[in-house]
């Protein structure tokens, strides 16, 4: 079972982190009436606003009906879904929507999603709470001035340190004392990230402190699942590395590509539908089937003899990239555009913008550029 999902506090008292923001919460749902206007929560991942959604139900009473924007994107589907909510389910007890990663509604070529969410906020007859990674950009502008805006920020780092430390005591696991301050350290205060990480490296031998959320991390792992004798010794190998999913796919992508194995087709193809499993993992959360993502993740790997790399494009074509002018601006657009890490965009997308500006005999740095990849991102994204 997901120590995430084991360790989620079922009472807004249990969460650590943004004291002020729960309260506000708490006395929202208090007085609510029809016509009052929604919550809106926005930060990043792993800052609890999931569970503070589902925590604050629980403790007035109310039943959770959870949407997300990522499966409901269209204004016909919303109004399709959100009919069928009524103020209290069959066994008379009281409804609370929850509409997650709204910021996604206006991002994606939403087929009026975004629009039909703001029209009918003011018509809700369930409180609503809203949720997105991200307030700050314009499209949201009109969003937050209808409701009651709640920004969530990280938790403290000596807060989930002591989290972490109950956890290992609960689970009677041995973490070294290096090993724990890393995981705090890499999360950033993301406490989704931080327990997932302390699950990957439970089963790790006491003592020994070597693999920890480093590069080293990284190289072990990927290096451990080829060089396996068996599936379970290379599943082993990938989830002592504490590092997302995401991640680890990333990187199993980026040794595959840079590789000169034969069977390069038949190891795409497996990696194809770890990608597809990881993506239905997270949206219905069904988290005890990591243990498949790893399996297939380790075929994908298991008797390649390559070098382990972090990135799926030439060194050469990277220092490049970052020796341009507003190589960050343009990461920075690419990442609030495309919903991805500002990290990801420069050394998996952006790269193709260079080759596109030398193809058509253009700099990355001049006006037409910019409006040229906008223009394709937005027909990209209306299909």
């Amino acid at each position: 079972m997901s120590w995430v999902e084991k360790y989620r506090p079922l009472t807004l008292d249990r969460l650590i982190g943004n004291e002020d923001k729960r309260s506000e919460l708490k006395g929202w749902l208090k007085g609510w009436h029809v016509g009052r206007k929604p919550v809106l929560l926005i930060g990043p991942a792993g800052t609890g606003k999931t569970t503070a959604a589902r925590a604050l139900a629980a403790d007035a009473g109310y039943r959770v009906v959870e949407l997300n924007a990522s499966d409901t994107r269209t204004s016909v589907e919303l109004d399709r879904r959100l009919n069928g909510i009524t103020p209290v389910d069959l066994e008379g007890k009281r409804i609370l929507l929850f509409l997650d990663e709204v910021d996604g509604l206006f991002t994606r070529g939403d087929y009026g999603g975004a629009e039909f969410i703001i029209s009918i906020i003011d018509k809700m007859e369930v409180p609503l709470i809203l949720a997105a990674n991200d307030g700050s950009a314009e499209f949201m502008k009109k969003l937050r001035g209808k409701c009651l805006v709640l920004n969530f920020y990280h938790v403290p780092l000596r807060e989930l340190e002591l989290l972490l430390k109950y956890i290992i005591r609960v689970e009677g696991v041995d973490v070294p004392f290096r090993k724990l301050k890393d995981i705090v350290k890499a999360s950033g205060g993301d406490v989704r990230f931080a327990i997932n990480s302390l699950q990957s490296s439970s089963g790790m031998e006491v003592g020994t402190g070597e693999k920890d959320v480093s590069s080293g991390g990284m190289v072990d792992a990927i290096s451990g699942a080829m060089a396996a004798s068996d599936i379970d010794e290379a599943i082993g190998a990938l989830s002592r590395w504490s590092a997302s999913p995401d991640d680890k796919l990333r990187v199993v992508y980026a040794t595959l590509v840079g590789s000169a194995a034969s069977d390069l087709r038949v190891r795409l193809a497996i990696l194809s539908d770890a990608d597809l499993l990881l993506g239905n993992i997270k949206a219905v959360q069904e988290w005890r089937l990591y243990r498949y993502f790893y399996a297939i993740l380790s075929r994908s790997l298991m008797g390649l003899n390559a070098q382990v790399n972090e990135y799926s494009i030439p060194f050469t074509m990277l220092r490049e990239l970052w020796k341009r002018k507003h190589s960050v601006a343009l990461a920075q657009k690419i990442s609030r555009d495309m919903k991805v890490s500002i990290g990801f965009a420069s050394v998996e997308i952006e790269p193709l913008y260079i080759l596109i500006a030398d193809k058509l005999g253009w700099s990355s740095d001049e006006e037409g550029m910019a409006k040229y990849m906008g223009a394709e991102m937005a027909r990209i994204r209306n299909g």
